[in-house]
């Protein structure tokens, strides 16, 4: 399956090689509970977060990821699907939480292991 991320029409190809991709929806809620103990919840809509994992990656490949982390931008991932090769799902993602500081910067053809990130619809 590929997959693609960056910014809308200059999508890069995710490296495929040792990828684990891990899709799940969450509530985009909020709680509140009352002076009397009863909860009430506000479900504003259902997204999508992906998982992106290496085993191992070289450095040039990482830094097409560290590169993108670097925009701060809302981005945008397309998944290939499976049933029908050429077409594609498109989700608007942001970059969950930070990347580790010591992959902020990736080096040359160095091996990488144990990669992850995470990424949430807007």
């Amino acid at each position: 399956m590929n997959i693609y991320l960056g910014t809308a029409g200059s999508e890069d190809l995710l490296p495929a090689n040792n990828r684990k991709f891990d899709a799940e929806d969450f509530e985009v809620s909020q709680d509140l509970r009352t002076a009397d103990g009863t909860l009430y919840k506000y479900v504003a809509g259902i997204k999508h977060r992906f998982t992106i994992s290496y085993r191992s990656i070289i450095g040039s490949d990482l830094k097409i990821i560290t590169d993108l982390y670097a925009l701060k931008t809302i981005l945008n991932l397309k998944i290939e699907r499976r049933e029908a090769e050429g077409t594609y799902d498109e989700y608007s993602v942001l970059f969950a939480r930070g990347l580790p500081r010591s992959l902020q910067q990736a080096f040359g053809d160095w091996r990488y292991e144990n990669i992850s990130f995470v990424l949430e619809e807007v």
